[in-house]
């Protein structure tokens, strides 16, 4: 299995179109430090103008400022969000608002 790290190292060698966060787990205030990881992937991926989409995740809750500025960042960067619950949808609205409603969808794992 690939990580994160080295699906950046060989990017632009693949021919792909769509880079997939595989859903699962949780970005919420207790696993906060996965955030900039998963940003800096996003901007390099972002460079070479491919799809991001994010597996069935819980997303929340954040309470401190710093975290919600990262949540922010990360789920701006992807183009489709997969929630698992109402709630993880209830969140990524109140912490990107509009910009994220169109692109946040609930579903199963």
């Amino acid at each position: 299995m690939l990580s994160n790290y080295n699906i950046v190292i060989h990017l632009p060698y693949l021919k792909i179109d769509i880079v997939v966060y595989a859903g699962g787990g949780h970005i919420n205030e207790l696993w906060w430090q996965s955030i900039p990881y998963m940003i800096i992937i996003s901007l390099l991926v972002k460079l070479r103008k491919l799809k991001i989409v994010l597996g069935p995740s819980t997303i929340g809750l954040f309470y401190k400022v710093y975290t919600r500025l990262l949540a922010k960042t990360l789920l701006k960067l992807i183009d489709k969000i997969y929630v698992r619950e109402p709630l993880s949808k209830i969140v990524v609205d109140d912490i990107c608002g509009k910009e994220c409603n169109d692109k946040t969808y609930l579903s199963r794992d």
